[in-house]
């Protein structure tokens, strides 16, 4: 049993509306595939206290920005694969729109979850019906207080939750014994319970790695037996946040025996490390890749550097930048032999693949030296290894359409090459113009995804696209000595 139940509701939909077996027809099957959902997840929690259900408002441009990227990329590929192959290259973009239209026709398309839609209103007022209803009906409901903070509200549905769960806390008479459950698959909701740092925190979400067997075979609609079946079948776990604490306090003891670290703060350290491994809000640093081991990199940097940075990176939201500076720096000398074990993994794979799609021998690379550093060790996991020997030289499967790459990281010279290829520019001082620019905007961004995670936002209208652009006009009209871009 749980008093807190907290959870926000656009990922059902999701669920449902992308699922090719399901392929809802109306939004009346999504509402009713929703209500199922809700009430195998209250099942499973048992809420005592509190049931807090978000939709997500509008969100911080710099989370809009990369919902509208996604979202055209996803909407121009359905278009694609609607045309067809050679067809969708001679017709023209009139009737690319035409038969796109069509196809959204024939099933609802999930671009509609978004504040401001049809779709996001009619969820509203089926969700307040369905509230109503389960409190007059079902016991289980009764006595516990339901709050739903709807599209109209803005802000993303974890953090309308995060700021409703640091309000609580400040309440006189709050219960520091209070247990929180929070439902979803995002990465980011393990750092948003981390940064609370509330002990009795769980993180309930879908065993990605079971799907129910059905799912494969079921060919119901939406509202349907299958659908309930699939719900019933589907297999959950929690994450328990108590015990990540416990693991990240042995494995971010700092070796200096003198020095006694405050485990709060530690866990702060790590919520910002992990900002460079990947977010919604910032660039991804390519050296980086969470599958390699970066976690372990970023946690092995910071032990050995502890001492020598001065401390701690952060206090709270608030980032020491001086020590965050000797703590790239260091971790910057990792950035050559990464990308030359990846050139080596590269050259391994084409060779393999060349032979396996010759059918003749395959070359053992077992006994090739490695380069000594901490992350690539997972580095070949889990596809099946044609598959990624395919994806790996950036070939379609029928050998068509090969991605060249022109930076080439790791090989000399790619500093240059990188610049030039995604700014446009070639002079030493345009591209320490550029530096500059970035690094400054770079900072800027994990401050404000720090004070997201820890206060709320504290810019609705910043984002490091639209911050870095400004910067560059700004540099356009003062300088004589302008860079193209």
């Amino acid at each position: 049993m749980c008093p807190f139940l907290i959870f926000w509701v656009c990922n059902f939909c999701l669920c449902f509306m992308n699922c090719a077996q399901l392929a809802p027809e109306t939004y009346e099957e999504v509402f009713k595939a929703v209500f199922k959902y809700i009430d195998r997840i209250f099942s499973l929690v048992r809420p005592r206290k509190l049931l807090y259900m978000a939709i997500d408002g509008v969100a911080p441009r710099a989370k809009m920005n990369q919902q509208r990227a996604r979202r055209f990329r996803a909407a121009k590929d359905a278009a694609d694969e609607a045309f067809g192959g050679e067809r969708s290259r001679s017709v023209s973009e009139s009737e690319r729109e035409k038969l796109a239209l069509l196809e959204q026709k024939k099933k609802l398309d999930s671009n509609v979850i978004t504040p401001g839609t049809e779709f996001m209103a009619l969820l509203s007022s089926a969700l307040q019906y369905y509230i109503r209803l389960r409190m007059n009906v079902d016991p289980g409901w009764r006595g516990i207080k339901v709050i739903l903070s709807d599209a109209n509200v803005p802000g993303e549905g974890e953090h309308k939750i995060m700021s409703y769960i640091r309000l609580q806390r400040n309440l006189p008479g709050f219960d520091p014994n209070t247990r929180h459950c929070l439902y979803g698959l995002d990465a980011d909701l393990i750092m948003l319970a981390l940064a609370t740092h509330e002990i009795h925190f769980s993180i309930l979400r879908e065993n990605v790695r079971k799907a129910p067997p059905m799912v494969r075979s079921l060919k119901g609609k939406v509202g349907g037996k299958g659908v309930e079946d699939y719900i019933l079948d589907l297999k959950f776990q929690f994450v328990n946040i108590w015990v990540l604490r416990d693991y990240l306090a042995l494995d971010m003891i700092i070796p200096d025996p003198t020095i006694k670290a405050d485990l709060e703060r530690l866990i702060d350290d790590f919520v910002f490390m992990c900002l460079f491994v990947g977010n919604d809000f910032l660039p991804h640093v390519p050296s980086l890749e969470i599958s390699e081991g970066a976690i372990d990199l970023l946690m092995t940097v910071y032990k050995k550097e502890f001492v020598r940075m001065g401390g701690y990176l952060t206090n709270s939201f608030e980032v020491n930048l001086k020590r965050v500076e000797h703590f790239v720096q260091v971790l910057g000398n990792q950035e050559g032999p990464i990308f030359k074990k990846r050139i080596q993994i590269q050259k391994e794979r084409e060779v393999r693949f060349r032979g396996f799609s010759t059918n003749k021998f395959v070359p053992n690379f077992s006994k090739v030296p490695s380069i000594e550093s901490p992350i690539l060790k997972n580095s070949q996991n889990d596809q099946p290894r044609d598959e990624k020997i395919q994806r790996s030289i950036n070939c379609t499967p029928d050998g068509a359409n090969i991605v060249v790459d022109k930076i080439k990281l790791g090989e000399p010279g790619w500093k240059k090459r990188f610049y030039n290829e995604k700014f446009g520019i070639e002079s030493n001082d345009d591209r320490e113009k550029i530096k500059r620019c970035a690094v400054l905007k770079y900072i800027e961004g994990i401050c404000w995804v720090m004070h997201y995670y820890y206060q709320g936002v504290c810019s609705w209208q910043w984002s490091v696209l639209h911050s870095l652009l400004s910067s560059l006009i700004y540099d356009i009209y003062t300088s004589s000595n302008c860079f193209q871009y």
